[in-house]
């Protein structure tokens, strides 16, 4: 991977570099905004909080992920970017098993969002 990447719990003062990430890991994508991820994660529910990630490399957010529990012990991976510099490098990988890992639950059902507009979101899959 290069340099060492850290994979952290998201705080809101991460909202406007995630906004940024999202905004340029989906160019085809209306411009994700701190506010909106805001709203977005207020929605998770008390008991059953989100498990929302970031990774780092040399202190700057490159990714996150986003991933949260509905009925039926689904999870559904609501965001997973990662800057289009830094993609092949596996940190969608290990974001994507922290996120799993963080959730404390054992899963085996996990619906990705895929964009069309994105091959590499589909050749992650």
């Amino acid at each position: 991977m290069g340099s060492s990447v850290a994979i952290r719990a998201a705080t809101e003062a991460d909202y406007p570099a995630i906004a940024e990430v999202n905004t340029l890991a989906n160019p085809d994508d209306p411009p994700l905004t701190a506010e909106v991820l805001r709203w977005v994660v207020s929605r998770a529910k008390p008991d059953r909080p989100d498990a929302f990630l970031v990774a780092e490399v040399d202190g700057q957010v490159v990714g996150h992920a986003l991933l949260r529990c509905v009925p039926e012990a689904l999870f559904l991976i609501l965001y997973l970017d990662v800057l289009p510099e830094h993609r092949r490098r596996g940190i969608g990988s290990v974001l994507l098993d922290a996120v799993l890992a963080d959730t404390g639950e054992e899963t085996e059902v996990v619906v990705p969002t895929v964009t069309a507009a994105s091959p590499e979101s589909i050749r992650f899959q």
